[in-house]
């Protein structure tokens, strides 16, 4: 579960946190970001801009669908809060040292930076190796590195996680 937990931070680089996460491509940070959608708005009095249709967010290995991004800003104009939203919204990013993506998707993504916090909410899935943990909500601490997934408690369905057994390479003998 460590695994995959480390793994849903979504996209903390992206989104120029101080915080480096462990699990995303080192290099993704120092890469520019582009943006495509069918309709973007900006609101300076508001200090939000809005991202709608297709929305494609990407920076190195990182990538995000979504049907609606919201970034909201602080007076500094900081990133205060992202939003993202979709049937469902997807994400996804190479980490360091691995050639598997880390896949994450939900309905609604919600990511705090300030609380270093990311909320998968309804329909959340996050996938890495064949490691798989489902939920109504997963809840990642990216600054102690924790997680949490729970069901929703007039929902009857309940948290689902897969390990699968870690694999030898095939370089190594093993022992006899």
């Amino acid at each position: 579960m460590y695994r995959v937990a480390a793994a849903i931070f979504l996209c903390l680089c992206m989104l120029g946190a101080s915080t480096r996460p462990v699990m995303s491509l080192s290099t993704d940070s120092e890469q520019p970001i582009h943006i495509e959608a069918d309709r973007a708005e900006l609101d300076e009095e508001r200090r939000v801009t809005v991202y709608k249709g297709s929305v494609v967010v990407v920076q190195g290995s990182m990538r995000i669908n979504a049907d609606r991004v919201d970034f909201f800003y602080d007076e500094e104009r900081s990133l205060d809060k992202a939003v993202f939203l979709g049937k469902p919204a997807r994400y996804e990013q190479l980490p360091d040292n691995s050639e598997d993506l880390v896949r994450a998707r939900a309905l609604r993504m919600e990511y705090y930076a300030a609380k270093n916090l990311l909320y998968l909410i309804e329909d959340a899935k996050v996938t890495q190796r064949g490691d798989t943990v489902t939920g109504d909500r997963i809840t990642y601490d990216m600054e102690n590195n924790k997680a949490r997934a729970e069901r929703i408690e007039e929902d009857d369905e309940r948290v689902r996680v897969i390990i699968h057994p870690k694999k030898e390479s095939d370089d190594e003998t093993p022992e006899q």
